[in-house]
């Protein structure tokens, strides 16, 4: 296990797997998205808090559903995920690499 923890791109691809496993079960509302509501065929699109979970399903209800057309995340929304799910990881996986660098 030591030895897996001091390589860097198994520590980015164990990160990326936890913090990939947690978005998409557990429905935290940490995402920018947008909802598209069509109700007697008028649309209306409102702002809200989305989790990653929505996508696959997980945490959401049919009555939550009901009268959306559509929802999807927006440009700051994508650049979280991002954030989350390759900088965060990379960020940790650095850190290890610098720790295996040889003191001068």
């Amino acid at each position: 296990m030591k030895e897996i923890i001091r390589k860097p791109v198994a520590v980015f691809v164990l990160t990326l797997i936890l913090v990939s496993t947690i978005l998409f079960t557990i429905p935290i509302n940490l995402f920018d998205g947008e909802v598209v509501f069509s109700v007697n065929g008028v649309e209306r699109i409102e702002p809200v808090k989305m989790s990653l979970s929505y996508f696959i399903g997980l945490g959401i209800s049919d009555k939550d559903l009901k009268d959306v057309k559509s929802f999807h995340l927006v440009g700051m929304g994508y650049f979280m995920v991002v954030l989350m799910l390759v900088a965060f990881p990379a960020l940790i996986a650095y850190r290890v690499w610098i720790g295996n660098q040889p003191k001068k």
